[in-house]
């Protein structure tokens, strides 16, 4: 997933299937059934861990993916 630094965008968790959320720790982050879409603006560029918050069974911790943030 690539943001600009600087530009707001909303996040949505969009789950059609199990229980499961979202967290992007650098960008104060965190999204589940309750919480399902948040405004952030990325106030620095790099590459950031996004990661499932919600224990949703066997493949779990293999739920990773990147963010990166431009300039």
């Amino acid at each position: 997933y690539h943001l600009k630094k600087g530009v707001p965008v909303k996040i949505t968790l969009e789950n059609d299937e199990g229980n499961h959320g979202v967290l992007i720790p650098d960008l104060v982050l965190q999204l589940d059934g309750k919480n399902k879409s948040a405004v952030v603006t990325p106030e620095k560029a790099g590459t950031f861990e996004m990661a499932c918050s919600v224990f949703c069974g066997a493949g779990h911790s293999g739920m990773i993916a990147k963010v990166i943030v431009d300039e």
